[in-house]
Protein backbone atom coordinates (compact mmCIF):
# COMPACT_ATOMS: atom_id res chain seq x y z
CA UNK A 1 0.00 0.00 0.00
CA UNK A 2 1.67 3.15 -1.09
CA UNK A 3 -0.19 5.58 0.81
CA UNK A 4 0.62 3.74 4.66
CA UNK A 5 3.45 5.45 6.41
CA UNK A 6 6.24 3.47 6.56
CA UNK A 7 7.08 1.58 9.82
CA UNK A 8 11.06 0.58 9.70
CA UNK A 9 13.23 -0.10 6.90
CA UNK A 10 15.62 -3.27 6.55
CA UNK A 11 19.69 -3.01 7.16
CA UNK A 12 22.05 -5.52 6.83
CA UNK A 13 23.66 -6.60 10.22
CA UNK A 14 26.57 -8.05 11.21
CA UNK A 15 26.15 -10.75 14.45
CA UNK A 16 27.85 -9.51 17.15
CA UNK A 17 29.93 -12.27 19.64
CA UNK A 18 26.13 -13.19 21.29
CA UNK A 19 24.31 -12.54 18.36
CA UNK A 20 22.12 -15.11 16.98
CA UNK A 21 22.98 -14.26 12.84
CA UNK A 22 19.49 -14.38 10.86
CA UNK A 23 19.47 -16.61 7.61
CA UNK A 24 19.03 -13.59 5.10
CA UNK A 25 21.21 -11.37 7.30
CA UNK A 26 18.53 -8.14 7.24
CA UNK A 27 17.01 -7.02 10.20
CA UNK A 28 14.20 -3.95 10.43
CA UNK A 29 15.48 -0.64 12.13
CA UNK A 30 12.66 0.94 12.93
CA UNK A 31 11.30 4.33 12.97
CA UNK A 32 10.81 6.64 15.97
CA UNK A 33 7.54 5.25 17.47
CA UNK A 34 7.39 1.80 16.28
CA UNK A 35 9.08 -1.25 17.95
CA UNK A 36 9.10 -5.12 17.41
CA UNK A 37 10.98 -6.89 15.31
CA UNK A 38 9.29 -6.07 12.28
CA UNK A 39 8.28 -2.50 13.86
CA UNK A 40 4.63 -3.41 13.67
CA UNK A 41 3.85 -2.54 17.39
CA UNK A 42 3.53 1.16 18.43
CA UNK A 43 6.15 2.23 21.09
CA UNK A 44 3.82 2.91 24.53
CA UNK A 45 4.58 4.13 27.27
CA UNK A 46 3.66 4.51 30.76
CA UNK A 47 2.48 8.38 31.99
CA UNK A 48 2.49 7.38 35.37
CA UNK A 49 5.27 5.40 37.54
CA UNK A 50 4.58 1.65 37.43
CA UNK A 51 4.90 -0.42 41.00
CA UNK A 52 8.40 -1.08 40.66
CA UNK A 53 9.09 2.53 40.46
CA UNK A 54 7.14 3.03 43.36
CA UNK A 55 9.01 0.45 45.21
CA UNK A 56 12.57 0.95 44.49
CA UNK A 57 14.14 3.06 47.26
CA UNK A 58 16.48 6.07 45.88
CA UNK A 59 16.61 7.74 49.21
CA UNK A 60 15.83 7.03 52.83
CA UNK A 61 14.78 10.79 53.33
CA UNK A 62 11.83 10.06 50.79
CA UNK A 63 9.99 6.85 51.50
CA UNK A 64 9.75 8.19 55.86
CA UNK A 65 6.57 7.18 57.40
CA UNK A 66 4.70 9.52 58.86
CA UNK A 67 3.19 10.03 62.53
CA UNK A 68 -0.50 8.54 62.71
CA UNK A 69 -2.49 10.44 65.51
CA UNK A 70 -5.78 9.02 66.25
CA UNK A 71 -8.34 9.76 69.15
CA UNK A 72 -7.46 7.49 71.49
CA UNK A 73 -3.63 8.49 71.39
CA UNK A 74 -4.58 11.88 72.41
CA UNK A 75 -6.77 11.12 75.11
CA UNK A 76 -3.93 8.34 76.17
CA UNK A 77 -1.85 11.42 76.03
CA UNK A 78 -3.88 13.01 78.08
CA UNK A 79 -4.59 10.82 80.95
CA UNK A 80 -0.66 10.91 81.19
CA UNK A 81 -0.36 14.43 81.63
CA UNK A 82 -3.24 14.52 83.84
CA UNK A 83 -2.03 11.75 86.16
CA UNK A 84 1.79 13.73 85.94
CA UNK A 85 0.31 16.85 86.80
CA UNK A 86 -1.80 15.15 89.94
CA UNK A 87 1.24 13.06 90.97
CA UNK A 88 3.27 16.77 90.81
CA UNK A 89 0.60 18.72 93.21
CA UNK A 90 0.49 15.40 95.71
CA UNK A 91 4.65 15.85 95.77
CA UNK A 92 4.33 19.52 96.54
CA UNK A 93 1.45 19.05 99.04
CA UNK A 94 3.78 16.34 101.27
CA UNK A 95 6.95 17.83 100.61
CA UNK A 96 5.16 21.47 102.58
CA UNK A 97 3.53 18.86 105.21
CA UNK A 98 7.23 17.79 105.94
CA UNK A 99 8.23 21.07 105.87
CA UNK A 100 6.06 22.01 108.55
CA UNK A 101 5.44 20.79 112.21
CA UNK A 102 3.67 21.83 115.54
CA UNK A 103 5.94 23.16 118.90
CA UNK A 104 5.39 21.53 122.11
CA UNK A 105 3.29 24.62 123.07
CA UNK A 106 0.96 24.14 119.85
CA UNK A 107 2.25 27.16 118.10
CA UNK A 108 3.45 26.08 114.17
CA UNK A 109 6.55 26.41 113.12
CA UNK A 110 7.79 26.61 109.67
CA UNK A 111 11.44 25.10 109.06
CA UNK A 112 13.17 26.51 106.80
CA UNK A 113 14.92 23.53 104.25
CA UNK A 114 17.23 24.59 101.20
CA UNK A 115 15.72 23.04 97.43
Amino acid sequence: NPTRKSKGSCVVVTPGLFGVPSPERKQCKCNKGYTGPHCLSVEKFDEEPGAYELKKVTTIFKNRANPYVTRFHIFFGGMLMGAFLVFWVLDISVKGRKTRFINTDGKEMVRLTHP
